[in-house]
């Protein structure tokens, strides 16, 4: 299965002012989805150590001490099932299709019985039918794009 967003919970914060300072600190629960109040760090003399850092599940820490996305697919191989082998690393996840190969433009659907059209935002858009002129099988997108439904 793969991994998702949404189940993560904040467990530090950093704050970088333009002069280069950095604070960082522990977040508690109860500071979640609140405004917090960091001041500005007064004094120079004492060094300031960052919390430590927790990365969520398909994230891992860089070296430069930040959370990144782990791209599973290269670290692990072999984590699609045989029936969906392909593996497309997401940002905090990955997913696994089947390697039906399909024209350019078009990627297998959930199943791997068709081929899909591989656009990722319709812009609100009324359905096709309202829009004069318009074939049924198309529906208008933003910058130009169209999504033409074809069954294989």
């Amino acid at each position: 299965m793969p991994a998702t967003l949404g189940h993560d919970e904040a467990s530090s914060l950093e704050v970088t002012w333009t002069d280069g300072r950095v604070v960082s600190r522990a977040v508690a629960s109860s500071e979640t989805n609140s405004v917090l109040e960091i001041p500005y760090p007064l004094d120079v003399e004492e060094p300031l150590m960052p919390a430590p850092l927790e990365c969520g599940q398909g994230f891992s820490q860089h070296e430069n001490g930040r959370c990144v996305d782990t791209n599973e697919c290269t670290e692990f191989p072999f984590i699609c099932p045989r029936d969906k082998p392909i593996c497309i690393n997401t940002y905090g996840g990955y997913r696994c299709r089947s390697n039906k190969r399909c024209s350019r433009g078009f990627e297998p659907n959930e199943d791997g019985t068709a081929c899909v059209a591989q656009v990722a935002f319709f812009g609100g858009y009324p359905s096709a039918g309202s829009w004069p002129g318009v074939p049924h099988s198309a529906l208008p997108l933003v910058l130009g794009l169209c999504l033409c439904l074809y069954a294989l």
